[in-house]
C-alpha cells in the first residue's frame, strides 16, 4: 500500500475496469501498488512521505457517512433483502450412463 495525494484529476474515468473517477483533487488515498503506479506514472498523483502526518481527510477508524458516499457514487445501490439460505438444490437422482 502506498499513500498518494491526487494533484490532477485523471483524464479518463476508468482503465481495465479500475474506476479512476472516484479520486478527488487534493485528497490523500492509500492505494495498492498497481493503481498507485498508474496514478504516479500519469502525473495524476504524488507520493506522500512516510513520516508525513495524516491529513484531516485521511483518518482511519472514522465512521463513514453512507449518504456522502452515495451522493458521490450514484451507481452504488444498497440491497436490503436477506440472503436466501433455504434454496432448492437442483438434483437428478437418476444415474447417468456414460457413452463409450
Amino acid at each position: 500500500m502506498i499513500r498518494i495525494r491526487i494533484v490532477q484529476q485523471p483524464t479518463i474515468s476508468d482503465i481495465d475496469g479500475i474506476s479512476l473517477d472516484r479520486f478527488e483533487l487534493g485528497m490523500e488515498y492509500q492505494a495498492g501498488n498497481i493503481v498507485a503506479s498508474l496514478l504516479l506514472a500519469e502525473g495524476w498523483a504524488e507520493p506522500v512521505p512516510l513520516d508525513a502526518p495524516l491529513s484531516p481527510s485521511f483518518t482511519e477508524g472514522e465512521p463513514i457517512d453512507p449518504t456522502r458516499v452515495l451522493a458521490r457514487r450514484p451507481d452504488l445501490v444498497r440491497q436490503l433483502h436477506r440472503p436466501r439460505t433455504e434454496r432448492a438444490i437442483a438434483a437428478d437422482p437418476s444415474p447417468r450412463k456414460s457413452r463409450r
